[in-house]
């Protein structure tokens, strides 16, 4: 807490042994230079007696994200309208990264642990660690070293690939988490069962109206829109296909989300095809849906 009672959440970076200076370096130069609504704000930094880095960042009541759309009990529950809020200001900070600095920041950690909710849930973007600028112009970085966290990486990261898509993918699995409540590690786990059946070869030729089947089975009984779920998974899918230049761009994504631009219809009768497991979640949720179709 700060002098004047201000509640303030405090980050402590390790010693330059454990990369903390790079970390440190990171983190200020990329949340420092910036200031959106749905970006966690930089207050300051400093050092303590032990000589550990301190990074002052304002106070987000609610916590993380995925104590939220994770949780089992009543206690922690998002309704549908807070949960697609919440997607839409991910999507917002995210489009203000990539397209409305100077340079292009990449943040290469979007994960529900790095979204953190105000007061009133308003989402912002935390955890600037990773991250990396791009000049707006160019498509493709090379880094050799890997970031992000299983689940959340795109397949090109096996090429040492950067590229803002590399965000847009994992704000897709993301979007796929808020609105089924499954961690994407739950879903690389089905893959896994499933991935010794040929049916994911097949191509996929859903209604859009199967696409509300992923929806987080304990909002059935609330008031939600099936157009609206349906739309928000459509363009997930569309985050989260394995050729980069596939992917919309945040700008894009947001006025998908907000229903100001129509989500490409070729998406829902193209064939998934996934370069490796564990990247196959495109492919696997098309053909799940497939047979959920059937089954009815």
């Amino acid at each position: 807490m700060l002098e004047d009672g201000t509640k303030v959440a405090i980050k402590r970076l390790e010693s330059s042994r454990g990369g903390g200076d790079d970390q440190f370096r990171a983190e200020v130069i990329a949340i420092g230079s910036v200031h959106h609504s749905n970006l966690v704000k930089l207050i300051g930094f400093c050092c303590d007696e032990h000589k550990h880095t301190l990074l002052v960042y304002e106070y987000m009541p609610n916590g993380s994200l995925d104590m939220w759309i994770f949780a089992r009990d009543d206690n922690n529950f998002l309704d549908w309208r807070t949960r697609s809020k919440i997607a839409l200001d991910i999507a917002k900070g995210l489009s203000y990264l990539h397209e409305g600095c100077d340079q292009s920041i990449l943040h290469l950690d979007i994960k529900p642990q790095n979204i953190l909710l105000d007061v009133e849930f308003k989402a912002k973007i935390s955890d600037f660690g990773l991250a990396i600028f791009a000049a707006k112009g160019s498509n493709n970085l090379r880094d050799t070293a890997l970031r992000g966290t299983p689940g959340y990486m795109a397949p090109e990261w096996l090429r040492y690939e950067v590229s803002r898509k590399i965000d847009v993918y994992s704000f897709g699995i993301v979007l796929l988490e808020i609105v089924s409540g499954k961690q994407a590690l739950e879903f690389l786990d089905a893959i896994d069962h499933h991935s010794d059946s040929d049916d994911h070869h097949h191509p996929f030729h859903a209604e859009r109206s199967d696409l509300v089947e992923l929806l987080d089975p304990r909002l059935k009984g609330w008031s939600y829109s099936s157009s609206e779920v349906e739309r928000f998974v459509l363009v997930a899918l569309c985050c989260i296909q394995d050729d980069p230049s596939a992917r919309p761009g945040m700008g894009n994504v947001v006025k998908m989300l907000e229903g100001n631009l129509a989500v490409p219809d070729p998406l829902i009768s193209q064939r998934y095809q996934s370069t490796a497991i564990p990247f196959g979640i495109a492919s696997f949720l098309a053909s799940r849906l497939r047979s959920s179709k059937n089954t009815h």
